[in-house]
């Protein structure tokens, strides 16, 4: 099941996604490679960090950002013109919970 999901996610290189985290955390950006066990390259990423009183904050990864394939709930495209247009410091949401202990 892992190289057909590696062999999936290869056809988003490229392109914008969204990983969701184990930890429960959200980072945003280009995926630049993965290998067999779904570690994941991403270039220009920011993390979204969600707030239900302050509003989302996006902290710049700073280049590239390396997660650790055990790590990867979940990963999805992104549609690179709607997420732009959106105003999401302004969007206001709890936390997302760890996924595992």
């Amino acid at each position: 099941p892992t190289q057909t999901m590696a062999a999936e996610l290869g056809k988003l290189i490229d392109h914008r996604v969204m990983v969701l985290t184990n930890e429960g955390r959200t980072i945003v950006g280009d995926l630049a490679g993965l290998d067999q066990s779904i570690n994941l390259i991403l270039r220009d990423s920011v993390e979204r960090v969600w707030s239900s009183d302050k509003g989302m904050e996006l902290v710049p990864s700073g280049g590239l950002s390396m997660l650790r394939g055990d790590s990867v709930a979940a990963v999805c495209e992104l549609n690179a013109d709607a997420d732009a247009a959106m105003d999401w410091e302004a969007v206001k949401a709890d936390a997302i919970p760890r996924l595992k202990p």
